[in-house]
């Protein structure tokens, strides 16, 4: 019984992580990479992440965090390129973020996709992407998350919070 418990929890747990997660797919990632012609070298892919929109059919909302310098366990800097992809890969909307999101003391440890019901108008549904932040202090801890709203028109995004 006691086994049971153990594996029920385990697969559980597993469970719950993957429905959480917003991991990019392999193959769409290799097919985003290769039109925006970027060196795999130049993109922070711990924080690359991807999420279906409830709203469009056969799309998906992706960020690609691009590299400012090196990649190092200190610090870095990173650029995020946001995409509407369809479920191959293939770029419908694309933006180039001109802020640039910072880890040092304070750590970018994620980026999260929020869909939910940011409507506009009638017609125009946005979404947010989070940066999340945690701080290395222990008898200090501190932690943020800042959010910007985007929605797409044309072939671009329109930032409306920043």
């Amino acid at each position: 019984m006691k086994i049971f418990n153990k594996v029920f929890t385990f697969l559980l747990l597993a469970f719950l992580i993957n429905i959480s997660a917003q991991d990019i797919n392999d193959t769409r990632f290799q097919n985003i990479v290769k039109q925006l012609k970027l060196q795999p070298s130049k993109i922070h892919t711990d924080l690359c992440v991807e999420k279906k929109m409830p709203n469009w059919e056969d799309s998906y909302i992706v960020i690609i965090p691009i590299l400012l310098g090196p990649l190092e366990n200190d610090g870095f800097s990173v650029k995020n390129t946001i995409l509407i992809t369809d479920s191959k890969g293939l770029i419908k909307n694309k933006y180039t973020d001109s802020t640039e999101f910072g880890s040092d003391a304070i750590m970018l440890i994620s980026f999260t996709i929020d869909t939910g019901l940011y409507n506009l108008n009638s017609n125009i549904r946005a979404f947010g992407i989070s940066a999340n932040y945690t701080g290395s202090s222990k008898p200090n801890p501190y932690s943020a998350s800042d959010i910007s709203l985007y929605y797409p028109e044309q072939k671009t995004l329109n930032k409306i919070l920043d």
